[in-house]
């Protein structure tokens, strides 16, 4: 548990936002350990351990229409592809911005295309995980990935503020 929870709860959130993500969490780790003797090694205990939190993550969708939109990621975890050492002002503003735009962004994908670019761009999973994880073929996490990041760049062109300290004519 010491081991993936940091991780588990990054993704969770990133999937669910920041109200539910501690419960759903520990109900990973809860249900793992209760299913730990049904685990038959035929993936990692990491991609069966997400596959856990991805199908609980579901049935919350399922359950609850939607969360209020303007929810931000965890734009300050680890692992943040916007991590900076040392941010000025500007650049927390910024990055702010970005994860409340692309929070509400990723809520308006299909199901399919969210959990894709989550795992794969969020949280680094390579096809094979992910299709081990999903139950799908690699070509159909391709596809999805592929199909996510399209929808993505169209809806995030708006968002095109030029980023605090970039050089001048680069957009982010």
């Amino acid at each position: 548990m010491v081991k993936h929870q940091d991780r588990i709860f990054r993704f969770v959130q990133r999937l669910v936002g920041p109200e539910a993500a501690e419960d759903l969490a520990q109900e990973v780790f809860i249900r793992a350990f209760r299913s730990l003797g049904d685990f038959k090694g035929e993936s990692s205990f990491y991609t069966w351990l997400y596959k856990i939190a991805l199908n609980l993550c579901r049935n919350h969708y399922r359950t609850k229409s939607r969360r209020p939109a303007g929810e931000a990621l965890d734009e300050n975890s680890a692992g943040s592809p916007l991590e900076v050492a040392e941010a000025s002002p500007e650049e927390a503003v910024f990055r702010r911005e970005f994860w409340a735009v692309l929070r509400r962004e990723l809520d308006g994908l299909p199901a399919e295309q969210r959990e894709a670019v989550v795992l794969c761009d969020l949280e680094g999973m390579s096809y094979e995980e992910m299709a081990d994880m999903t139950g799908v073929p690699i070509g159909t996490v391709r596809s999805r990935i592929f199909r996510g990041r399209r929808a993505l760049q169209g809806r995030l062109a708006a968002f095109r503020v030029r980023r605090p300290g970039a050089p001048e004519g680069r957009e982010r």
